[in-house]
């Protein structure tokens, strides 16, 4: 009766429609705009009172009307016009809002209905005017467009009464179906019947007879691919869903179940603990004279005990008597070698007597009582098998025994005396539980409905939440219907079953369980409350998905199908800029349907090619870089420290890989080579040169051919197969390190600098030049010598340093070089490399670098001798400087200047560890250079930046309470040292103190 009702009420809206559309094609009112608006009241007039009957004929269920009022207003504006439908749609909400007055039965789904009514008459309408194009659209859209309305409201009745959420969902499920069909169903025959009538006629005013067909294809293949998206998101939904909420339902009843099991485990454990201490305690009390019998080896078998030692025998007899007066299946006494002295089981070949405990790994377990580092006197074991014996459980606990002894001193202490072990078997242990088991369950209840169950080992149900099941087998038919013995355990599975309440059918229920000690615990709970969450949460996002679908549905539609007119000149501006080489401009004409392929053509078309030109970009850059590494690897590493000299050199290419390169080796024991060199042009072909020159030129040094020979040999080389004409500048120097004497030879490169710091007497060092190396193959080249004197720096480098460029276009130039490095003062050759390549950066400045850079600083230090000792800040390591530095110099020093060392490093060492890194500990590095009457310490540390000679000197001319405090120290080492210097460079504070050996 209830369906039949909702039939005729669907139908209303259809005849409604009907009659005025045959009146209204009937009388062929010609058209103006306020006739228009008239018709339009009237029609939202007609079917809003189509509305207010549907909701006050149709039949209600659960407090809600189950009416056709969203098919009325939308099958008005679908027909009508969307102001129609509009009218009709707040009219139908007024009255639905206001019908609780008259029947408060009603009011559950009122703000659901009033809404959606409302909504109905907004969205119908839109999709008519901007979607439909102001035509009557296909059945099938319209009906697609009610679908959702209705999808809508439904979805509005279960997020309106979220305070009890379980009728709210109960209320969708059983009317969602019945009001889709019946809505949906009524603005299907409405729109098939005047569709078909209207399309017989080829009525262009009331359809879209123009055959857009793109916009068509355009419709069916978004809801072909919107349909797909929500078929597959709605089934992985429920896939997802379904998984979480049996996931959720097991993870509940484990939890249920763990909690028994440990409630029970804490139980078991706390009265078994009482009853082994308080079974200790008497038998220290009562035979505390025979505890730990150790001397057993003279026994064969217990039948022996009575005859050899009549008092352990007693004691077994006691430790017998007592477990059968008790009802103990087992009581045992183990020595401190882990064998049992005294046991209730002396019988035959089965006697525990002497067994070690040891022996198996179910025993051995126990010993742990005799490890005096185990600190809890009670031990219990999980009840399992005894021994390898798979057919005996047993429940055992132990409790360590004590003696007093005393001490070497005749104290008294306490010793651990062996322990007992108590054991019961499986029957007397489960009737040792029972009262705990029968009550952890009670009225314990897993979720709403769910319930706890606790069965013996033959799977008879000794615990139920309110005792109903007790005495059931749980694979009696109406339980579980199997033996749970043969089922997975900790995993869900699902029976139909029996609740224990009287004329209650079995209800499909999920159920969990899990064996310990010797029990089956099972949690049960019923499907329908587990699917609860799932079902509900597909319902919701089900409804949700089909909203949102369709508004990406209307949204994608809209967008494709009203930007479809533009000009085709604007194809042709962008082709223009595309075809100048203007890659970033986008084609975006996708007004027509025409150009909407091409415009994608072209834009797919240009990005591909602007991908192959970044990785074509890209692609190279790596290389350079890669060649870049190359290079840089097969340039030596600076020789800051050796002995009897200072090297140090610097190379900045202008590009990723650069022309310039400089190199230096020993050609024997004692002659190092020193080579700066510039090969013409800039990039990989003056990258390759180099690296054929470099690579030349040493090898050439190393046969041990003098400077000029070298040359000349390399430039008949370099000119043959040379077909880019290619040379090279270079500056080499052969440098004995004994003597200080060096041969050199210049091949077309700028003059060096040559001078000693302290003296600031830095000068170039003109030599007659040759030509360039790659130039004429048949060239000779000359070579000279010079005597580097000690302290003596030559300063090698290329004409990027000099003709270095800033952005007014003046040039670094020799002058200014020769000015700065006169201004460095008794500093290391990387710090006075590196302070030109500084002063070349300030003068630059934002112009770009156009030439390679490269230097190389050799200072000839003489025969001096050369020490170096790592330490750490912590001042426990102080002493072995001082001892290092005593060791090193005390020969070479006098005892008044060595003190003043030893004074001047102790304050800076003490500096760095206090200031320099504080409550940190880090590296500290000494290097001592002696050289002839000079004496050289360098202290090197990595802390925190910490400049000791920036503190102003103390006046000592006023007493020790007016002075100021700090600062004595440093200034202390001012004084003993003939000089100190202090550098911070690639992160480390550098400190060099000097004084004279005498």
């Amino acid at each position: 009766m209830e369906l039949f009702i909702m039939i005729i009420s669907g139908l209303m809206p259809t005849a409604a429609a009907l009659i005025l559309f045959f009146i209204l094609k009937k009388i062929n009112l010609p058209y103006t705009k306020k006739k228009y608006w008239i018709f339009q009241v009237i029609a939202g007039l007609l079917f809003g009172g189509v509305c207010i009957i549907s909701t006050e004929t149709a039949p209600s269920f659960q407090g809600a009307v189950l009416n056709i009022r969203t098919a009325s207003v939308s099958v008005c504006s679908f027909v009508f016009g969307w102001p129609a439908g509009f009218i009709a749609g707040c009219i139908g909400s007024l009255e639905r809002g206001l019908s609780i007055l008259w029947n408060s039965g009603r009011a559950y789904t009122e703000a659901a209905c009033t809404i959606a009514t409302f909504v109905a008459g907004i969205a119908a309408g839109a999709m008519k005017k901007y979607i439909f194009n102001d035509k009557i659209p296909t059945p099938l859209s319209a009906t697609a467009t009610a679908l959702v309305i209705e999808i809508f409201h439904m979805l509005l009745v279960f997020l309106t009464n979220m305070n009890d959420v379980s009728r709210a969902f109960v209320f969708v499920e059983n009317v969602t179906l019945k009001m889709v069909l019946v809505n949906t169903g009524s603005v299907f025959v409405t729109m098939v019947i005047i569709y078909a009538i209207l399309y017989k006629q080829k009525d262009s005013e009331w359809l879209d007879l123009d055959g857009r067909k793109i916009a068509s294809t355009i419709q069916r293949s978004l809801f072909i691919a919107v349909a797909l998206t929500f078929v597959l998101s709605i089934g992985f939904a429920y896939f997802i869903e379904n998984n979480m909420t049996h996931s959720n339902a097991t993870s509940t009843m484990i939890n249920n179940i763990t909690d028994v099991k440990n409630e029970l485990g804490e139980k078991s454990s706390a009265e078994l603990e009482y009853k082994v201490s308080n079974l200790a305690y008497k038998i220290e009390k009562d035979n505390y004279p025979a505890l730990n019998y150790l001397d057993l080896d003279k026994f064969n078998n217990f039948d022996e005990v009575k005859i050899k030692d009549y008092q352990l025998y007693q004691l077994n007899m006691y430790i017998k008597n007592l477990a059968d007066a008790n009802g103990y299946s087992e009581v045992h006494l183990i020595n401190t070698n882990g064998y049992i002295y005294a046991t209730s089981n002396t019988q035959g070949s089965s006697s525990d007597f002497k067994y070690n405990m040891n022996s198996k790994e179910q025993s051995k377990e126990f010993n742990v009582l005799l490890d005096s580092s185990y600190e809890n006197p009670f031990y219990v074991q999980t009840l399992q098998s005894k021994g390898n014996s798979k057919a005996t459980q047993m429940k055992y606990c132990g409790f360590r025994l004590y003696k007093y002894t005393t001490d070497a001193q005749g104290n008294p202490v306490r010793v651990i005396n062996g322990y007992v072990q108590l054991g019961y078997d499986i029957s007397e242990y489960q009737l040792f539980m029972f009262n705990y088991i029968y009550d952890s369950t009670t009225y314990r209840q897993v979720g709403s409905e769910g319930r706890l169950m606790i069965a013996d080992r033959n799977e008879t149900i000794i615990s139920d939440r309110n005792q109903l099941l007790v005495g059931e087998k749980l694979s009696s038919p109406t339980i579980f219907g199997v033996e749970i013995s043969k089922m997975p355990a900790k995993t869900l599975l699902q029976r139909n079953m029996f609740t224990g309440i009287p004329n209650v059918d079995p209800v499909p229920t999920f159920f969990v369980f899990e064996e310990t000690e010797g029990y089956y615990i099972v949690g049960t709970m019923s499907v329908a409350e587990v699917d609860f969450s799932r079902d509900m949460m597909v319902y919701v996002i089900a409804f949700s998905e089909i909203i949102i679908f369709a508004i990406i549905f209307v949204f994608i539609y809209l967008v494709i199908n009203k930007v479809v007119v533009k000009r085709i000149h604007r194809i042709n501006n962008s082709l223009s800029e595309i075809t100048s080489g203007n890659l970033d401009v986008v084609v975006d004409v996708k007004e027509n349907r025409e150009f909407a392929s091409l415009s994608n053509d072209i834009n797919k078309t240009v990005v591909t090619l602007k991908k192959y030109i970044d990785e074509a970009n890209q692609r190279i850059d790596r290389e350079l870089i890669f060649a870049r590494n190359i290079q840089l690897s097969s340039l030596p590493t600076p020789l800051e420290t050796q002995k009897g000299l200072d090297l140090y050199s610097l190379m900045a290419t202008a590009k990723e890989v650069g022309g310039d390169f400089y190199d230096f080796y020993y050609v024997d024991k004692d002659h190092l080579a020193i080579l700066v060199a510039d090969v013409s042009g800039k990039g990989i072909p003056a990258a390759l040169f180099m690296m054929k020159s470099k690579t030349l030129i040493k090898s050439l040094a190393k046969k041990g051919m003098h400077a000029d020979e070298i040359f000349t040999a390399a430039n008949k080389e370099l000119c043959s197969e040379n077909e880019a004409e290619m040379f090279v500048t270079a500056w080499m120097g052969i440098i004995d390190t004994q003597t200080g004497e060096m041969e050199y030879v210049n091949a077309g490169h700028n003059a060096p600098l040559i001078g000693t710091q302290k003296k600031h007497d830095f000068h170039y060092f003109k030599t007659a030049a040759n030509l360039v190396l790659g130039g004429f193959d048949s060239f000779k080249f000359k070579s000279g010598k010079t005597k580097l004197e000690k302290g003596q720096t030559i300063f090698l480098y290329t004409d990027g340093v000099t003709e270095a460029t800033n952005s007014n276009n003046e040039l670094y130039g020799e002058d200014r070089l020769l000015k700065e490095i006169n201004k460095v003062d008794g500093v290391t050759n990387k710090i006075l490399v590196q302070t030109i390549k500084q002063d070349v950066d300030e003068f630059v400045g934002e112009a770009p670098q156009f030439d390679d850079i490269t230097m190389l600083a050799f200072t000839f230090l003489g025969k001096g001798e050369m020490f170096k000792l790592d330490i750490t800040s912590d001042k426990k390591d102080f002493e072995r400087a001082f001892e290092f530095i005593t060791y090193r110099l005390s020969e070479a020093m006098t005892p008044a200047k060595l003190n003043h060392l030893l004074i001047a490093m102790d304050e800076i060492l003490s500096n760095i560890s206090n200031y320099a890194y504080g409550d940190k500990q880090g590296p500290i590095t000494i290097i001592i250079k002696n050289i002839d009457e000079d004496v050289n310490i360098t202290i090197v540390d990595e802390g925190t930046p910490y400049n000791p000679l920036e503190k102003e000197d103390p006046d000592i001319s006023l007493s020790a309470e007016e002075r100021q405090i700090g600062g004595l120290g440093i200034f202390m080492v001012k004084k003993l040292m003939d000089d100190v210097k202090y550098y911070y460079d690639n992160h480390c504070n550098i400190l060099i103190m000097s004084c004279k050996r005498k």
